[in-house]
């Protein structure tokens, strides 16, 4: 058995998703002060942070590779509409660069599954 199909059986993917969900929910509602608001790289670390959560699933799910990047845009939106609630401020640039790593990590997915796939060969 291969790696991915270990990771599809094991469900390893939707775990690593999941939890990525959760930990950028929360570090993005989470309250912080202005002294440690990020100066100017915020827009990278939100790129980063979509990149990482698209990626497992485009990689080892490519037939979800369109739902997880609709969720992932819906969850984008969701958080700059209720960091407002929780004493920050929502960016429509910050979502831009939400949907910049979405991007990256369904590209970096496909580089990833069509080097693995020229390796089973």
């Amino acid at each position: 058995m291969n790696v991915t199909k270990a990771i599809q059986r094991l469900y390893l993917d939707v775990i690593v998703t999941g939890l990525l969900f959760v930990t950028i929910a929360g570090l993005m509602l989470l309250s912080m002060p202005q002294v440690l608001s990020p100066s100017g790289h915020d827009k990278l670390y939100h790129a980063l942070a979509f990149m990482a959560l698209t990626f497992p699933i485009c990689s080892f799910r490519p037939s979800a590779s369109l739902v997880i990047l609709s969720l992932a845009a819906l969850f984008g939106a969701m958080i700059e509409s209720l960091q407002p609630l929780v004493g920050r401020h929502g960016d429509i640039m910050d979502f831009w660069a939400d949907v910049i790593g979405m991007c990256l990590g369904w590209g970096l997915a496909k580089v990833y599954r069509s080097l693995s796939l020229g390796a089973l060969k």
